[in-house]
């Protein structure tokens, strides 16, 4: 690979809730949160289709991915089913 090549590296997406920031009150439910991702990095990211109220540091979650555009996709995440 050349100077200033890049490859996309395959992810799990697997992880766990780090940190919750609710927000947006009047679009709720809207939370922000920090995503620890089992290979090791750590992004803020927004948890959908769930009750801010039942959510806690360490729950496992999934990602899921919003077409804002047909050139910009944002990662999102959502609790794991079944799991609490």
């Amino acid at each position: 690979m050349g100077a200033g090549q890049r490859t996309w590296q395959s992810l799990v997406l697997d992880s766990d809730v780090a940190a919750l920031y609710p927000a947006f009150d009047a679009e709720r439910p809207y939370v922000v949160a920090y995503i620890q991702l089992d290979e090791g990095p750590r992004l803020m990211s927004t948890l959908v289709d769930c009750n801010p109220d039942e959510i806690a540091c360490d729950m496992p979650v999934e990602a899921v991915f919003d077409d804002v555009t047909n050139e910009v996709t944002l990662p999102k995440f959502r609790l794991v089913a079944g799991v609490r």
